[in-house]
């Protein structure tokens, strides 16, 4: 009952444990989903674009939703249907474990229910600056609150269409990335923030119609002051709730309070600068993904150029040495020329008419390595000419490849999920290194070595039942019942002696022909599995005949399973011995083990294909038409069993066992029991201390108890006989005068002469031997007696 009661409780627990599961693998599903990357956000969006794109960046946020706790099992059915793998049979829980688990259940169910915060909310916002030369510098303070968990959050900044100068929070600059049209900070702080930045905001429009355009951070608060340098202008700000223009001196400045809105367009003034008096300046930000291969680096670059104040049609890069220039692309008709310089390749591109805005390059890279270790700098381009330049490199190793960091100088290690969604999605590899850098010194030196090969397995076995007949001759008929799956091996490999027969081997029912390879070694023909992904299993039975000596009276045997070339999961090995002899259990390397439970990774398997199923042809091992008979052993005698799990492949296992012939049994009983008794006798005649005396009786009687369990019996009768002619209470009291008399005795003793060195040294060596001796016949009579507590009857 306690063991049922044990098992009902793992039951249910382990029901617990899968809901618990299922709603944690689907929580991780609906994250890897809210985390998938979104395309390139176009320059200018629509207000319903824009809106859509914020709210897919901050529904990253959402706490995954939780699928509601699965209900309590409310009959044994139901919980029988449930576990995995399924229990048979009526099973009794304890009734205060029971509610436990209720409960426990119920805490789940509200848990599940109970409302989340969000983890990001936005504050105010405030938008301050002024134009100058054509171009809008704004300083933005936004408030966020961070929520308490430790999981990454995102947080949106600005659009990314505007030039981000610099970013910080409590001092301390933070790192931004590029996601879904923003400037996004991803962080993992809590509490209450205030995001400082800098921003420049190009002009856009033709001339004499000059406006500004850029996404912003939804919040319910925000605020823009902007100053102009002109009088009489009147600017105006979509999404205003309340605006107020006023002169200041030779300025015209704008107060607006805005409603909640994702895009912040300030238009209605004239242009304020001209372009033939006006130097354009330029930022540039690069996303570099960098493929390892064993022989070659192969790096794709986009370089962003933002363009202020005015226009742009020269655009110089420079490339590392070493490195060749695959191609360089770009729009308005671009083209470029290659300049070879002590620094490297120089690539000077020009576009048919003058850029504004903003405008970028793509370059592909590659550079011939030698395979094998390699110790490299990342081949970063540079963009010449500009007023900051910034950007990501992501390694991706195609290959098989482990690459490490040796050094890095003004480059900082980031997150993956901190790069341009499109530098993820370019990637064929996972992408194993992530940096970002805000320095055209940035550096990082790497090492790739080469990965050692292995060929994974293309075939296992699910299940060896061996069966063994033993003769009392001594011969020996093994039938191994192998149950496997195979891809593409054409024979399994069986480490046999040559003096063992193969009486029969058939392949799915059918009979294939084994061979010998140089060393000896048994190779049997095998087929391909059916099923496609899902490998079908099939059986291959062989039969094997040796010699494993003739029983005698007593003694001891060893058997060994062939060795088989693949990993074993599961071993089920019976011996049928004869039954004319007792036997002890089979012992091993490893002592029988038992089965635990069940568990699987995959789903059903598939319906069988039309590929797969054919046997291997073409060699020796495959010829057909031999052997065609089918031989059952006759499994008769006394049975001893073996189980054993996850045997690696080429590991023989071997089993030995003592037997004692049957009939021998009684007669020893009845010599173990006529020796006590002459023990005893021995003992109250000899003229031996009683201490020794009564140390030897106590040895005697527990032999005769382990024996035999009739040998308790003998001693009461004993005791009982000893106790009526009055030899216990003499033993009593001659126990305790000795005791009583030890001190003076031992005071009394007769003192002989002192031992030497050699004398010391030979009585130690006789003690060893004497201890060797005793331990190795203890060991040989082990075995007989373990026969002798507990047979095996035939």
């Amino acid at each position: 009952m306690a063991e049922l009661s044990r098992a009902s409780s793992f039951l249910l627990i382990s029901l617990v444990i899968a809901a618990d599961a299922r709603a944690q693998e689907e929580d991780f599903e609906d994250v890897e989903a809210d985390e998938a990357p979104e395309p390139e956000a176009s320059v200018e969006l629509a207000p319903a674009q824009a809106d859509a794109r914020f709210d897919e960046i901050m529904q990253l946020n959402a706490a995954p939703a939780k699928s509601p706790p699965a209900e309590f099992p409310s009959s044994a059915e139901e919980a029988e249907a449930a576990a995995t793998p399924s229990v048979r049979g009526r099973a009794e829980v304890p009734l205060g474990e029971y509610e436990k688990l209720i409960e426990s259940q119920k805490m789940r169910q509200r848990e599940g229910q109970r409302n989340v915060a969000p983890a990001v909310v936005l504050g105010a916002a405030e938008y301050s600056g002024s134009v100058r030369q054509g171009a809008l510098e704004l300083s933005v303070a936004l408030d966020v609150t961070l929520d308490s968990t430790d999981r990454h959050k995102f947080v949106p900044l600005v659009g990314e269409s505007v030039v981000l100068v610099g970013a910080s929070e409590s001092g301390v600059s933070i790192p931004v990335t590029r996601r879904g049209g923003y400037h996004v900070w991803i962080t993992r702080k809590r509490g209450e923030a205030r995001v400082l930045l800098k921003i420049l905001v190009p002009a856009r429009g033709p001339r004499g119609s000059i406006e500004f355009d850029f996404a912003v951070a939804r919040t319910p608060v925000t605020k823009l002051t902007c100053r102009f340098p002109s009088l009489g202008l009147e600017p105006r700000v979509d999404a205003a709730v309340e605006s107020r223009i006023t002169s200041e001196g030779p300025s015209t400045a704008l107060l607006a309070t805005l409603r909640p809105t994702t895009r912040i367009h300030l238009i209605g003034f004239k242009d304020l600068g001209s372009e033939s008096d006006t130097m354009s300046k330029i930022f540039a930000e690069s996303s570099n993904l960098l493929s390892v291969d064993d022989g070659a680096l192969e790096l794709f670059s986009v370089i962003r150029y933002t363009i202020l104040y005015g226009a742009a049609k020269d655009f110089v890069v420079q490339v590392p040495p070493d490195v060749d220039v695959v191609s360089a692309e770009g729009e308005g008709a671009f083209r470029y020329s290659l300049e070879r310089a002590e620094s490297g390749t120089v690539i000077r591109g020009e576009t048919a008419f003058p850029i504004r805005g903003d405008y970028e390059i793509s370059i592909r890279l590659r550079r011939e390595t030698a395979k094998g270790t390699l110790d490299f700098v990342a081949p970063l381009p540079r963009a010449v000419g500009v007023e900051r330049e910034q950007g990501h490199l992501g390694i991706e190793v195609p290959g098989k490849l482990k690459l490490e960091e040796t050094r890095r100088d003004e480059i900082v290690p980031v997150d993956v999920r901190q790069l341009p969604p499109e530098m993820v999605d370019s990637a064929v590899s996972p992408i194993l290194l992530a940096y970002r850098y805000h320095s055209p010194a940035a550096k990082v030196s790497l090492r790739a070595e080469r990965l050692p090969e292995k060929d994974a397995a293309s075939a296992s076995i699910d299940n060896v039942a061996a069966t063994t007949v033993l003769s009392p001759e001594g011969r020996e008929m093994t039938r191994l019942l192998i149950t496997l799956r195979n891809r593409a091996r054409p024979s399994l490999v069986l480490d046999v002696d040559k003096a063992t027969e193969v009486r029969s081997s058939l392949l799915d029912d059918q009979p294939v022909k084994p061979s010998r390879d140089e060393e000896g070694r048994l190779m049997v023909p095998l087929k391909r599995s059916a099923g496609g992904d899902r490998m079908e299993p099939f059986t291959l039975e062989i039969v094997l005949e040796s010699s494993s000596g003739a029983f005698g009276l007593f003694g001891r045997k060893s058997l060994d399973l062939p060795a088989v070339d693949l990993p074993i999961s599961s071993l089920e090995w019976r011996v049928f011995a004869p039954a004319r002899n007792s036997y002890s259990a089979l012992k091993g390397e490893i002592s029988s083990q038992s089965l635990a439970g069940e568990a699987s990774w995959h789903q059903p398997p598939a319906a069988p294909g039309a590929g797969g199923g054919a046997p291997f042809h073409g060699g020796p091992s495959a010829d057909s038409g031999a052997m065609p008979v089918r031989m059952e052993l006759p499994e008769t005698g006394t049975q001893m069993d073996h189980v054993r799990y996850w045997i690696p492949g080429g590991a023989k296992v071997p089993v030995r066992f003592s037997y004692v012939r049957s009939w021998l049994l009684t007669p020893l009983r009845g010599l173990l029991v006529l020796g006590v008794a002459i023990a005893f006798v021995a003992l109250t005649r000899a003229r031996i201390s009683r201490r020794l005396r009564a140390a030897a009786g106590i040895l005697a009687a527990t032999l005769a108890a382990f024996a035999n369990v009739l040998a308790p019996a003998l001693f009461a009768g004993l005791l009982a006989v000893l106790w009526a002619n009055g030899s216990l209470t003499r033993v009593w009291a001659e126990l305790t005068t000795a005791w009583s008399t030890l001190p003076e005795r031992f005071k009394a003793r007769e003192k002989g002469p002192p031992r030497g060195f050699l004398g010391w040294v030979g009585r130690l060596a006789l003690l060893a031997v004497a201890c060797v001796l005793l331990l190795a016949l203890a060991v040989e009579l082990a075995p007989l007696l373990s026969i002798l507590r507990r047979p095996l009857e035939g």
